[in-house]
Order: C-alpha cells, then structure tokens, then sequence
C-alpha cells in the first residue's frame, strides 16, 4: 500500500469501502468521497479507517452509536425476561406480542426518550434474540417424573357419595370470609366472555365483518403496516372487539363502522362499560351533531379526549346556538354543520397546543 501513488491508494480504498454497497447507496458514496478528494487532494477520514478494518459508518464519522450501551442492554433485559414466566425482571409476554414494535413503544416509555427501532432490529440479529422472540408460551415436554402413577394411587381411596347441592349448601351457610365482586370490578373482563369468530385486520386497519367496513379506533399501534394479521373478533352493539388469534388471545383493540347500523344489532345482554370515543359520539349526539364518523376517527387518533370535546364544545355552545338559528335546513344538514364546526375548532384547539423542543427540531 506505502509504494502506491496517492491517487492509487484513493482508488483502492474506495473500492473497499463502497464495495457492499449496491444501487443508490454505491453511487452517492462514490461520488461523495470523490468530490472530498477532489477538493482536498487528502484521501477522507473514513477510507483511512476502512484501511485499519473500521467499516461501520457511525464509527467513521465519530458519531456516537444509535442505540447507547443502556437502551440496549434493557432491550436484551426485556426480551429474555418476556418469554420467561418466572423472570422478575420484566412481565412475561405472549408469543404473538412479542414483535420488535411493541418492545420499541416499552423502552420508549421506560427510557423517555427516543430510541431507534431500526437499531433495535439489528440489535436481534447481532445479539442473537431471535429464538426468545420466537419461543413457545408454554414448554409441551413436561416432565412427569414427580407425579404419581394414578392407578395405584386411586386404589388407596375411599369414594364417598357427595351431594354438591348439601356441601355447598353447609359451606355458604358456615364460611363468612367468601369472595365477592361487585359488578364494576368485573366489568372490564366481560368482552371476554362473548362469541369470537376468525378475521383479518387489513394494513389499513381496517376490518369487514358481515359486508360492513370496521374502522380500528382503538390499539391501531398493534397491526402492522406491511402486511394483514390475523386475528379473532367479538361484535357487541355496533363496534367490535379485537383479540389475538389463539383461542386465550388477549384484547388487542377495538373497531367500530365507518356508517352507524340502521337497525340496533342484537347483541348479549351484559353491561359492559363505554369505550373513550364511543363517549364522544354520544355526547356531541346528545347534543343534536350529526356525527361523520371517519372525520371523529380521525381527530380522535390526533388527540382529541371526551374531556377535551367537552371543554371545546362549551367554549363554543353560543356559537353553534347562532349556527342553528340562522340556518333554515332539515335537522340532519344543521347537526352535519354544526358537527363541522366542530370539528374545525379541534383543529385550532390541536394547532394552538404546544409542540416539544425534540419534534420541532426533528430528534424524534
């Protein structure tokens, strides 16, 4: 390398620098280093260190990595603890659940701050976490060596008659001390309970259930944008639960129509409390909107909360008091504009509100 010319040693240096890299990306790096080259007559930092075998790109340009020491030792922390039901350190967490996206929104959240889930992925392949992602929720080879063998053992006991209607009958009128729930502390629990069918939500989020278009209004974050996930549905009312695809699959969100049902759907009589925007609805409804759902959906994904609607609503009542005093309009047309009026006062309530230093800059 010491008796070749300089240009020589420029050429031969680029080569190996640039030499895995394909389409755009070879081309924008040759062409830059050549015009560093150009104007300097110096052969660039990088190329000198892709001599000494330091290829990564952060490294070259001294920047520091984009997943720190820190974020990534809690990223390996938690996906071996997830798959681990014994495993203090972090919550155990379903095969289905454990995809790169939904450790990205945790660490986020534990870390408060940015991470890179691009770095997160390399970070799979580079630390080898592929096969905690990927391993089953429950080991099917059980061992039974400490278990009896029950042909003996229930030789050795003697079956009495048990009338379960006297026992329990004597148990409830003896023990004082029974567990009792009241109705509130299960009603969260009760979707479990009703009738799930196969679906499919599609990379638009959306679902078609009975020849209807369901919007996801709420857990959107859990489907991926790239390709359909299978899952498993409850309808109740006019919206519909989402769960994970195997038969105890866990609540993953919930979807409601783009267009209201004409005619009340039949549904399982349980009590089961009103979701957020199912409040919303009801309340601009209350107060004689017609609701456009899909533009609501979409102020609703944006930020918009039943105590912030409220709040606006009643900043601008006399205003929309006026609204329907001047129009001369079928009922339906005046609630669809005063519904758009308010609509655009959650937009200027949503531009007014501040923004973070890091999402102005463009950090995030």
């Amino acid at each position: 390398m010491d008796n070749l010319t300089l240009d020589d040693r420029f050429h031969l240096l680029l080569h190996k620098k640039v030499m895995n890299k394909r389409g755009t990306a070879l081309r924008r790096a040759k062409k830059y280093y050549k015009d560093q080259y150009r104007k300097t007559g110096i052969i660039p930092g990088p190329l000198l260190l892709a001599e000494k075998g330091i290829m990564e790109g952060r490294r070259c340009s001294g920047r520091p990595r984009s997943l720190d020491d820190e974020a990534r030792k809690r990223f390996i922390a938690m996906v071996k603890a997830s798959c681990d039901p014994s495993n203090p350190a972090f919550i155990f967490i379903t095969r289905k659940a454990r995809i790169i996206k939904n450790y990205h929104h945790w660490l986020q959240v534990e870390l408060n701050r940015p991470v890179s889930i691009s770095a997160l992925r390399r970070s799979v392949k580079r630390d080898n976490l592929k096969p905690y992602l990927t391993r089953p929720d429950f080991d099917d080879d059980v061992t039974t060596s400490h278990c009896f063998d029950p042909a003996p053992v229930f030789d050795l006991i003697q079956m009495d008659v048990w009338v379960p209607e006297q026992k329990l009958a004597h148990f409830f009128q003896t023990e004082k001390n029974t567990l009792t729930f009241a109705p509130q502390q299960v009603r969260q629990y009760m979707k479990y309970s009703l009738h799930k069918t196969p679906a499919t939500v599609s990379i638009k989020k959306t679902i078609r259930c009975d020849n209807r278009i369901y919007h996801v209004t709420v857990g959107a974050d859990a489907f991926s944008n790239h390709k359909s996930t299978p899952v498993k549905i409850s309808r109740y009312h006019d919206k519909l639960f989402i769960f994970e695809l195997a038969d105890n699959g866990i609540l993953l969100g919930e979807a409601m129509p783009m267009i209201p049902p004409e005619h009340p759907v039949k549904s399982p009589v349980i009590d089961i409390e009103k979701g957020e925007l199912e409040k919303i609805i009801s309340f601009l409804e209350h107060h004689d909107m017609t609701v456009d759902r899909p533009a609501l959906i979409e102020t609703y994904h944006k930020g918009l909360s039943l105590e912030r609607a409220k709040s606006i609503f009643n900043h601008n009542h006399n205003r929309y008091m006026a609204y329907r005093k001047k129009m001369k309009q079928p009922d339906r047309v005046i609630g669809m504009a005063v519904f758009n009026a308010f609509i655009l006062d959650c937009q200027a309530h949503h531009r007014k509100m501040p923004v973070a230093p890091y999402a102005i800059h463009g950090d995030a």
